[in-house]
């Protein structure tokens, strides 16, 4: 039976919330986590939350949303936002949400992946609200394909929209995902336009 993590690690990260700044310091402070070695410490949390007690997946969860809400390191509220995937709770799926409205790309890009994780029926309505309202390219593009490996019959609407803007990137990704969706191979973006709009059906 997996053993379960110890969870002294949460006063850590808790109480290095409050001193954000003084970690940005080129100095190291005695006693005071760095930043790579809180990476570190959440990334294993969530590649062990199987070893999370029932009981304790809330409290871990809660402690990870608060990560991802209020430090102001982006690289450390993107990795909050990955691990926190793995903890199969209501905060986690908050989490997820808000973070795909974070100011940094990065964060929104490990939304993505989070979902993913996360999965369940609220994954796929998040990725395509993200897919609706991203400005970024390459987040759209993480979106579609994370979409086609879900094969989730819901995102066919919505990359429309993709298709029938001028980038051959989007649209090429876009034609992957229709393709494992549903099964076919056609090639031809014009066409998956027209299906996606309703407009035309598989042969």
């Amino acid at each position: 039976m997996p053993q379960p993590i110890q969870i002294s690690f949460f006063l850590c990260v808790v109480l290095s919330l409050s001193g954000c700044a003084s970690l940005n310091r080129s100095e190291p402070i005695p006693g005071v986590p760095q930043p790579v070695d809180r990476m570190r410490e959440i990334k294993e949390l969530g590649e062990n939350a199987k070893k999370v007690p029932p009981e304790k997946q809330q409290e871990y969860a809660e402690t990870l949303a608060l990560i991802a809400r209020e430090e102001s390191d982006p690289l450390i509220r993107r990795q909050a936002v990955l691990s926190i995937a793995h903890f199969p709770t209501q905060t986690s799926a908050e989490t997820l949400q808000r973070a795909m409205s974070d100011s940094d790309r990065e964060v929104r890009l490990a939304a993505c992946f989070g979902w993913y994780t996360y999965g369940g029926d609220e994954a796929a309505p998040a990725l395509i609200e993200l897919l609706g309202k991203e400005s970024d390219p390459d987040i759209r593009m993480e979106a579609i394909e994370l979409l086609g490996k879900m094969k989730d019959k819901r995102a066919i609407p919505a990359f429309a929209a993709p298709l029938s803007e001028n980038n051959p990137a989007l649209q090429h990704f876009t034609v992957l995902a229709l393709q494992e969706i549903t099964g076919a191979r056609e090639t031809d973006p014009r066409f998956w336009l027209a299906y996606c709009r309703g407009e035309a059906e598989l042969p």
